[in-house]
């Protein structure tokens, strides 16, 4: 018995990587992932993942950022963000076969969370077992673990920041590797930048007048990191400053006279982003090429005088509808989906535990941000501007919100620990 007390954790994480291979295995089975996803470089199926896979074989087959599968390079692959894609392409190290690759990231996934769980347990944070296996198989990230799609890996950069900051007291209130982090997710997806942005606002903040030179100098590296990428493609290409081509395409997808009736928090990525187009003259689309990056202006340019041309109370219209769909907890849209029911339900605890930090925030006069539980919801309340931000600037939804689900539910039990024990407590004497 103690010997099982003593391995605990250990064999949680074994139970967690037999359920999600599990997964893998029906996955491999059903033939979805063979039929749904190829390394060939004009196929017609996969879409994000299959790119994010194209993309990878070429920098490790020919050492150059592209989806050309040569060394050629290409402004269609800017359309990803490049630290998923390097990752991968060192996974491909190891197997090029899918099912193995999708093994080894599932595998990698669960021993980084299982060792910033320990970390944050030999802090005192985390004191229950059962929270590990939870975190573990968090049905969002459990989602995205099996495919190739970067919204897995993104979690597991926030649950790293989340043990960063949380690690902060007043003996130490910097680490020079959450600048870099912070950087890193970013780069990984730009769907996190606006609670990335909050969330380095309040480190500075909190930092600034107590030690301005070293702050001073995590602002650099955070500038510096996040620059790096748009630098190189400025270099590289020679039409201006950017993270992702995407960009354009997005800003048009947040933004057309269709949201209204058409937007829902599960397929606002299928919208038709050259919806805009009829907004700039011919001669303005005839002179642009075909190419992404142009492609990209031309969705940026014909929002913008989409925008122009919208009265207030019609753009008022639209940010509801987006905020509305984005803290809206259920699919919006039926998903055939078996995790989708389980999804559901904690996202609800999420939405509850945004309620809990508005009003503990509101009725605390000074946040005291040595207490775990003042961090936490400081935390909670940069997640929270951060996806409020991006879906009334751009938009977002259930996908793209999944990348904040294992530090929400991280969150969860740290906020409201004293009541799950007191609960627990009870079913054990009934």
């Amino acid at each position: 018995m103690q010997i099982l007390r003593k391995n605990i954790d250990v064999i949680f994480v074994l139970l967690a990587l037999l359920f999600r291979m599990y997964f893998i295995i029906s996955i491999h089975n059903s033939k979805k992932l063979d039929n749904q996803i190829t390394y060939e470089v004009n196929s017609s199926v996969g879409g994000d993942a299959h790119h994010y896979l194209v993309i990878a074989k070429n920098l490790l087959d020919h050492k150059q950022y592209s989806d050309t599968n040569s060394s050629t390079i290409s402004e269609g692959s800017t359309w990803r963000p490049p630290v998923w894609p390097f990752i991968l392409s060192i996974l491909l190290l190891f197997s090029k076969n899918l099912f193995s690759l999708l093994v080894l990231k599932v595998v990698m996934e669960t021993f980084l969370i299982f060792f910033f769980y320990r970390t944050l347990k030999r802090r005192g944070l985390f004191k229950r077992y059962y929270l590990l296996f939870l975190l573990l198989i968090e049905p969002q990230i459990l989602k995205y673990s099996y495919t190739f799609l970067s919204e897995s890996i993104t979690a597991l950069w926030i649950f790293i920041l989340l043990t960063l900051f949380l690690s902060l007291n007043k003996n130490k209130r910097m680490h020079i590797a959450i600048p870099i982090v912070l950087a890193v997710t970013i780069l990984c997806h730009p769907v996190s930048i606006f609670f990335i942005l909050t969330l380095f606002l309040v480190y500075v903040l909190i930092n600034m007048k107590k030690n301005f030179k070293k702050t001073a100098i995590h602002i650099i590296v955070f500038l510096g990191l996040v620059s790096l990428w748009p630098i190189r493609n400025q270099v590289v290409f020679n039409k201006g400053f950017f993270i992702t081509t995407s960009q354009g395409a997005t800003f048009s997808k947040g933004w057309n006279e269709s949201v209204f009736d058409e937007f829902n928090n599960v397929n606002g990525d299928l919208a038709n982003e050259g919806m805009n187009l009829k907004y700039l003259s011919q001669e303005r689309i005839k002179e642009s090429s075909n190419s992404p990056i142009d492609r990209s202006k031309l969705y940026k340019e014909a929002t913008i005088l989409f925008l122009k041309q919208t009265t207030l109370m019609e753009k008022i219209k639209i940010m509801y509808v987006k905020v509305r769909s984005n803290f809206n907890p259920f699919p919006e849209v039926p998903k055939e989906d078996n995790l989708e029911y389980l999804s559901s339900f904690f996202r609800v605890l999420y939405l509850i535990l945004f309620f809990q930090v508005l009003f503990f925030l509101g009725k605390e006069r000074r946040i005291n941000l040595d207490q775990k539980k003042s961090k936490v919801a400081v935390f909670v309340l940069t997640m929270f501007i951060g996806q409020l931000l991006m879906s009334l600037i751009i938009y977002t939804g259930l996908r793209f919100n999944s990348i904040y689900g294992l530090s929400l539910l991280a969150c969860f039990y740290l906020f409201n620990e004293e009541y799950i024990d007191k609960l627990l407590s009870r079913i054990k004497l009934q």
